[in-house]
């Protein structure tokens, strides 16, 4: 009870401040000439099914919050899925910059596009604990148990897989090329080699210290931050 309170207490601390930003556009006439993104990371179990912190596919962990504030939109809500890859494209698209979009896993949020599920993984290989979702249901395989796991609410209220589940039977393959598609490196491994994505929509798993001189050279002058 504890640990809850003292999370509500930094949340109502970032409620806080994100009011604070708002207020200032506001006062400076920027407001309704501003994009505003506020997003998350992950969550958190927080006791939840008696378990703390994020390694898992569940709701409260993989759930994150996604509030878009797009100058002369109507305010709404949208129930598709989405994933945090798609930040990226859609607002470089939004800002007008061109970039190669084979080298991003999302999509433009703000375009319409006929994407279906979003893929997620912690860990990999025999660690690994990898799910699909529609927004709506979800398919879940963990490596330690080889095991599926389907639940066809979010929030998840019971594990109904079933071989003959026809809707966790249609995940079913998508996932597994998603798993697939994994470089299966242990956690132990000191051996790091580049990955080549084999779906446009599955994240590309990777070393990034291995693409680090090449990202930086990528970057243009205006925008290099020296931290040294």
């Amino acid at each position: 009870l504890r640990t809850k309170n003292f999370y509500y207490a930094c949340v109502s601390f970032v409620d806080y401040q994100v009011g604070r930003i708002i207020a200032a556009l506001k006062e400076k006439g920027m407001y309704d000439d501003t994009l505003i993104v506020f997003s998350s990371d992950h969550g958190d179990m927080m006791g939840d099914y008696g378990a703390i912190g994020k390694r898992t596919m569940v709701d409260s962990s993989c759930h994150v919050p996604l509030m878009i504030h797009r100058p002369g939109a109507a305010p709404g809500t949208r129930d598709g899925a989405c994933s945090l890859v798609d930040l990226a494209p859609t607002l470089l698209k939004y800002a007008g910059v061109e970039f190669p979009a084979d080298e991003f896993d999302g999509v433009d949020l703000f375009a319409d596009n006929d994407r279906r599920y979003v893929f997620s993984q912690h860990g990999c290989g025999e660690a690994g604990v990898y799910m699909v979702t529609d927004g709506q249901s979800k398919l879940v395989y963990s490596a330690a148990e080889e095991r599926y796991y389907f639940f066809d609410s979010c929030p998840e209220t019971r594990d109904s897989y079933s071989p003959a589940n026809p809707a966790a039977a249609a995940m079913k393959p998508l996932l597994d090329e998603y798993r697939a598609s994994d470089i299966n490196r242990s956690r132990s491994s000191k051996t790091y080699e580049p990955v080549t994505k084999s779906h446009p929509h599955y994240p590309g798993r990777m070393d990034q210290r291995l693409f680090h001189e090449a990202e930086a050279a990528a970057i243009p002058a205006l925008y290099r931050i020296d931290l040294a």
